[in-house]
C-alpha cells in the first residue's frame, strides 16, 4: 500500500464541493487512477527507529510539563509576596526534580538504542559532530528522515521542516519577498532553530555570516533560518561521505 498525505489528494481534485464517506472514497480512487506514476509501496521503519520514535516522544512530553511546571513556579513566587505559597512550591520543586530523573532515564534508554545499532551508531555519531546539532536535535533528524531514507536529499528535509525559501512572484506585477511555506513540521523547525542558535555562538564561519547578513539589513529570523539550513545542508554532507565534520574559520 501507499502513504499519501491527505491534502495532496485534497488540493488535486480542483474546486470541489460535499463530503461524505462515498465521495471522499470516489476522490481517493481517482487520485490513484490519474497519479498511478506517483505512488510508492509504503515501507515500515526499522524496529530500532520507531523505538527511538517512541522514546523521544516520551521525553518531549515530560520536557514540555516540565517547563510548565517551572513557569508556573515563577507565579507562585510572585503570589508569595502577598500570599504564602510555600507548601506549593516545595512540591512543585519535587515534582520537577522527579521529572528531571525521568527525563535522563529516558535519555539513557536512547543511546541504550543508538548503541544498538551499528547504522544509526554511525550516522548518530557523524550527525552530532555538526557544530550547533546536539544529541536531541541527532536523533529526531533519524526518526524524522527514517535514517535518510525518507528525504534523499536536503531540499526536501529543509522544505518539510518548513526551512527552505520559495520565490514569491508572477509575471511583471507580482514581485513578493522570498518566503518559507507554512506548510512544515513545526516542532522540528523549532529544533532546527535552536541548532541555528547554538551553532552561530560556537562556529567561527557561521557566526560572521549571521553578523554580516544582519548588518546588510537582512532580519535576523531570516538569517537565522538560514543558518538552520546550512545546518541541514552539513548534516547531509557528513552522511554521505565517510569523513567527519571538519570545523572551519571564518
Amino acid at each position: 500500500f501507499s502513504l499519501i498525505n491527505p491534502l495532496e489528494i485534497k488540493r488535486s481534485q480542483g474546486i470541489s464541493r460535499g463530503k461524505s464517506d462515498p465521495i471522499d472514497a470516489i476522490r481517493i480512487a481517482q487520485y490513484c487512477v490519474i497519479f498511478t506514476n506517483r505512488l510508492t509501496p509504503f515501507s515500515l521503519p526499522d524496529k530500532a527507529i520507531l523505538k527511538l520514535q517512541s522514546l523521544i516522544r516520551s521525553r518531549d512530553h515530560l520536557v514540555v510539563g516540565n517547563t510548565r511546571d517551572k513557569n508556573y513556579i515563577k507565579q507562585l513566587k510572585i503570589s508569595n509576596s502577598y500570599l504564602s505559597t510555600k507548601e506549593e512550591l516545595k512540591e512543585l520543586k519535587e515534582q520537577i526534580k522527579l521529572t528531571e530523573q525521568r527525563i535522563e532515564k529516558f535519555e539513557v534508554m536512547i543511546q541504550d538504542v543508538i548503541e544498538s545499532n551499528e547504522e544509526i551508531k554511525t550516522a548518530y555519531e557523524k550527525i552530532t559532530k555538526v557544530i550547533g546539532v546536539g544529541p536531541i536535535t541527532a536523533v529526531k533528524v533519524i526518526t524524522e528522515t527514517n535514517l535518510f531514507q525518507k528525504f534523499d536529499n536536503p531540499r526536501a528535509f529543509a522544505s518539510h521542516c518548513g526551512i527552505a525559501p520559495f520565490p514569491h512572484s508572477s509575471g511583471s506585477s507580482v514581485r513578493g519577498r522570498t518566503r518559507t511555506s507554512k506548510m512544515r513540521n513545526r516542532k522540528l523547525k523549532s529544533v532546527l532553530f535552536n541548532a541555528a542558535s547554538s551553532a552561530i555562538q560556537h562556529d567561527p564561519q557561521l557566526r560572521s555570516y549571521y553578523k554580516r547578513k544582519v548588518a546588510e539589513g537582512k532580519k535576523e529570523i531570516s538569517v537565522l533560518n538560514a543558518v538552520a539550513n546550512k545546518i541541514i545542508l552539513r548534516i547531509y554532507a557528513v552522511i554521505n561521505r565517510d569523513e567527519p565534520f571538519v570545523k572551519l574559520m571564518a
